[in-house]
């Protein structure tokens, strides 16, 4: 019996301290798989961040492009067509000897009377010829985040060489 109690006893005593071991070694995992599991979250954290960062930019960046082909639609619309109607998305010159439109020729009577034209959510705001004074504006408004774009051109009457000028702005 004494040998079976001892087998017992040496028994229970190797399961306490193979027990103790095997709680210390889970802790120590335990501590490891949290510390990898911050690091994972921090690390697809910083990653949702930068990706969300660099979609943000691509956005802006596409509505600036929007607002620039648009602005180079509006100025090519000013000087290579005719609407009577709204002069500042079309004032360019007629000839009636050659029974059509003249690009890059400008009607300055037509010019006179344009006025600020909307197009969606973004409109003409100015239209101005520069001069070596600054700028002469044939009509401006107020806008917000505004760009131009200008042009060389020939304006009637006489065909005096100019640059005019096309502001575009957010509503």
């Amino acid at each position: 019996m004494d040998q079976k109690g001892e087998c017992g006893k040496m028994s229970l005593e190797r399961r306490g301290k193979v027990s103790a071991e095997t709680h210390a070694r889970g802790f120590v995992l335990s501590i490891d798989t949290i510390a990898a599991s911050l690091v994972l979250s921090l690390f697809l954290i910083t990653l949702l961040q930068i990706s969300g960062t660099s979609i943000n930019g691509m956005a802006r960046e596409s509505a600036q492009s929007e607002k620039m082909l648009l602005l180079a639609a509006a100025s090519e619309a000013l000087v290579k067509n005719r609407n009577a109607a709204t002069p500042a998305l079309g004032s360019a010159h007629y000839n009636a000897g050659k029974m059509r439109v003249e690009s890059n020729v400008l009607d300055r009577s037509l010019l006179e009377k344009a006025r600020p034209a909307h197009t969606g959510k973004y409109f003409v705001s100015a239209v101005f010829e520069r001069t070596e004074h600054g700028r002469d504006y044939f009509f401006s408004s107020q806008g917000k985040n505004c760009i131009s774009a200008e042009r060389f051109v020939l304006i009637e009457p006489g065909r005096a060489k100019a640059v005019i000028g096309v502001v575009l702005c957010e509503k």
